[in-house]
């Protein structure tokens, strides 16, 4: 058996970390051997019941020596255990817990104890890893350790007080790494948006690249139905492409739809509890429910505007996206620069994908933007917070149809069927788009030149590692790094206390 058995053999010598399981260790050789959670019942893994079947009932079966027994898999990790102890040439680490995380005491591996009878002086070894920190690398110089408790005592004093002692801005090293890696590639607009919600979550999220462990869910969450609502009116606009609409061909287009959604939908494996299946089913129907809405919503606004504007391109990408975007997404990237530049200001290079550009034969053009939620304050694009529909708009005008005019760029709500909410020209009202708050060509100039400012004033925050918390009024309830930096408990310790006294 042990003659069929693999071993993984490195990709690369070079200096570093591997992270291996004992398997996975088996015939490498390391400098040193760091081996961690040797505690009875993680290594090795018994447990009283047996691996299977208890094994008192095993011994009446004829079935005994085909199924595997405790002392089986005893006598394979004891054996484990031996190949990764002889893996380091020069300095091998054992490690267990004495507690478990509510302070219980844990017992340590039986092959540690065993260890510790063959070698009477490990024991002393280890009691002076324990007591006298022999492991324990200290900052190079007593500088270095000021400042480290320093800038704990100040980051805990603001978590606590709930005042802002930290700029949150990095050192002139972190800087040049930053510019490095964010000047290498165009950016995305959402990136920018990211920032400008929370520089902090920014650093998170694109910076140390954390990724929340979702929980397998029943329905597909909201990230993975935007994704199928783009596919499906992707797919079903591209089959009508420059076609208005009509009433007469509702039911058409409605069967269209469903046929595509229940295309895209995931189906129940069958193996799923009637539970699941029934849940997956329901939120199926309401997809294409909504699905039909935006269909019916399409014809509307057809005989509002006496089908002025028709769907022209779809997921129009510019920036270098080439997967499933438009044919006439183009390589060439959006770039805006400063209205003073020196030698080391830096041009900010972006990239984006449009979900939908409907045009007229009169060169006019409108841009929309999918959302399956809510679709976002006027307030927010006014202000520059959100800067994808102004930064878009200007793509498509510098990049792709520059002898075209704009009339808007708008949310689509899914969720409300409604398409108004975004940023439009008065020139729209001449076409029976009723709106509120349509903007003259001065206002209009205006916002997009602010929302300009905006993205490179952003961009100038990243590269130069400025990743404070977002004012605390600010603060989403359901940002995923709220447990990182918690916002929600800053200035509440100080007030219990101060009710305390």
């Amino acid at each position: 058996l042990l003659g069929m058995e693999t071993v993984q053999q490195p990709t690369s010598w070079e200096n570093g970390i591997r992270l291996l399981s004992p398997q996975d260790a088996r015939g490498i050789s390391f400098k040193h051997t760091f081996f961690a959670g040797l505690n009875e019942g993680v290594f090795p893994r018994i447990k009283p019941e047996g691996w299977l079947l208890r094994e008192e009932e095993i011994k009446h079966w004829p079935v005994e020596g085909l199924l595997p027994k405790n002392v089986d898999q005893l006598s394979m990790e004891r054996l484990l255990f031996y190949y990764v102890i002889n893996t380091p040439q020069e300095k091998l680490i054992l490690s267990y817990c004495e507690t478990d995380q509510e302070g219980q005491p844990l017992n340590p591996s039986s092959f540690l104890e065993d260890l510790v009878t063959l070698l009477p002086t490990l024991k002393e070894e280890l009691q002076v890893a324990r007591y006298k920190g022999f492991f324990l690398k200290q900052p190079a110089t007593k500088k270095d350790l000021k400042r480290e408790i320093a800038d704990k005592i100040a980051l805990e004093r603001e978590r606590r007080t709930g005042k802002l002692l930290t700029t949150g801005v990095m050192g002139e090293k972190e800087q040049k790494i930053l510019t490095s890696s964010f000047t290498r590639e165009p950016m995305s607009v959402s990136a920018l948006e990211e920032y400008a919600a929370c520089p902090f979550a920014f650093f998170c999220r694109r910076w140390l690249q954390l990724e929340t462990l979702l929980e397998p869910e029943v329905l597909p969450n909201r990230l993975e139905e935007g994704s199928i609502y783009h596919q499906v009116l992707k797919e079903f606009f591209s089959g009508h492409r420059g076609e208005v609409l009509r009433r007469s061909l509702l039911g058409k287009y409605l069967e269209e739809i469903r046929a595509l959604a229940l295309k895209h939908y995931p189906e129940a494996h069958e193996s799923a509890p009637i539970l699941h299946r029934n849940f997956l089913e329901l939120g199926r129907e309401n997809f294409i429910l909504r699905l039909e809405k935006v269909i019916k919503e399409e014809v509307e606004w057809a005989e509002k505007t006496d089908g002025r504007f028709t769907a022209r391109y779809l997921e129009l990408g510019f920036g270098g996206i080439k997967k499933e975007a438009d044919q006439e997404s183009t390589e060439w990237p959006l770039v805006l620069t400063e209205e003073t530049t020196t030698r080391t200001t830096l041009p900010l290079h972006l990239w984006g994908k449009i979900d939908r550009v409907d045009t007229d034969t009169n060169g006019r053009f409108i841009i929309y933007d999918y959302k399956s939620g809510n679709p976002p304050l006027f307030k927010q694009i006014q202000e520059g917070k959100l800067l994808q529909l102004p930064l878009y708009l200007l793509a498509v005008i510098r990049l792709i149809l520059p002898t075209r005019e704009p009339v808007g760029a708008a949310y689509y709500s899914l969720n409300k069927t409604n398409r108004l909410r975004g940023i439009w020209r008065q020139v729209a009202l001449d076409f029976g788009i009723k709106i509120r708050g349509a903007l003259d060509d001065g206002a209009w100039e205006d916002l997009i030149a602010n929302s300009t400012r905006q993205a490179l004033q952003y961009y100038r925050g990243i590269l130069r590692g400025d990743f404070p918390f977002c004012p605390q009024e600010q603060c989403s309830s359901y940002c995923e790094f709220r447990t990182i930096c918690r916002r929600t408990i800053w200035g509440k310790e100080a007030k219990v206390e101060n009710e305390a006294e």
